[in-house]
């Protein structure tokens, strides 16, 4: 079940005091996506490769960014998140194939 991010509950938290919310205001939700990835620590990290040209490789990685956690793959951003598992578990970063190539979670 895909959680994508819902960008009312993160203008809520986030926004301006003067910013107005507007559902389709791409612009802010695009900042936002790339605030948490500047600003955000990554706290996980998974590599894979199918060695198919047809399905590819990718990178899923699990962000904590003011205390919430976001998980990001190649199909979008999802979040927020209270925990990192909830996160890790959106975008199957704990979970190993014959295609991972590499995890790695944070200590601490």
């Amino acid at each position: 079940m895909s959680r994508e991010i819902d960008s009312r509950d993160l203008f809520e938290r986030f926004a301006k005091p003067e910013e107005t919310y507007d559902e389709d205001d791409e612009d802010w939700m695009e900042g936002m996506q790339e605030a948490i990835r500047s600003e955000g620590d990554r706290v996980g990290r998974k590599e894979w490769d199918s060695g198919s040209p047809a399905a590819g490789a990718g990178v899923s990685y699990v962000y904590l960014f003011r205390d919430l956690f976001f998980s990001e793959d190649d199909l979008g951003m999802y979040g927020p998140f209270d925990n990192f598992i909830e996160a890790a578990q959106e975008v199957g970063l704990l979970g190993v194939s014959e295609a991972t190539t590499s995890i790695w979670v944070a200590s601490g």
